[in-house]
């Protein structure tokens, strides 16, 4: 019972970060990876240098919260999915009847998601379990992520690859100067 209150108080609590997050910014920025922490995600640096993370980041279960870590200064965009869980081998060994499984006590995997430091992950992207994404790595608004992704490249697509290392990114943005600062 205890647990399922603070489950509800959490999850109360992100509710209210979203409105907080376009009524005051900073406090979101700072409060918000609190919270995560709460819950259970880790973070690999200082707290405070968390980056960005969006309030509508759907988390796994929050039971394997602890399996996130999350680098400084990272941006993670609206409505990205992690899992860190795989119910896959359980249907599978349902279906050929193999090892003595059951419907509702399915095996499964369960498998950590590390994300670096300075990285970017675009809109709607999902992160799946067992994913490692390497410092400086943007990936690009809709992608499918698994595996060991190497720092210092842009990844995009279904699944991600490799498209681009960051260095001719910003080479060609540099020259075209088609950015802005605020």
């Amino acid at each position: 019972m205890r647990r399922m209150l603070k489950k509800i108080l959490i999850r109360t609590e992100q509710k209210i970060f979203a409105v907080i997050h376009r009524v005051n910014y900073h406090y979101y920025l700072t409060h918000y990876p609190l919270l995560l922490q709460k819950m259970g995600i880790r973070f690999s640096g200082d707290i405070k240098n968390t980056g960005f993370i969006s309030s509508t980041v759907a988390f796994d279960s929050f039971d394997y919260a602890s399996y996130i870590t999350i680098g400084e200064n990272t941006i993670i965009s609206s409505e990205v999915q992690m899992l860190v869980h795989d119910y896959t081998i359980g249907n599978a060994m349902l279906a050929l009847g193999a090892g003595g499984v059951k419907a509702g006590h399915l095996p499964h995997f369960l498998k950590e998601i590390k994300i670096g430091n300075n990285c970017f992950v675009g809109m709607r992207s999902i992160i799946l379990p067992g994913t490692e994404i390497g410092d400086n790595t943007i990936i690009g608004a809709g992608s499918v992520v698994k595996g060991k992704i190497p720092a210092n490249v842009i990844i995009a697509g279904n699944p991600a690859k490799v498209i681009k290392n960051i260095d001719d990114y910003v080479e060609l943005h540099m020259k075209l100067h088609d950015y802005i600062v605020n």
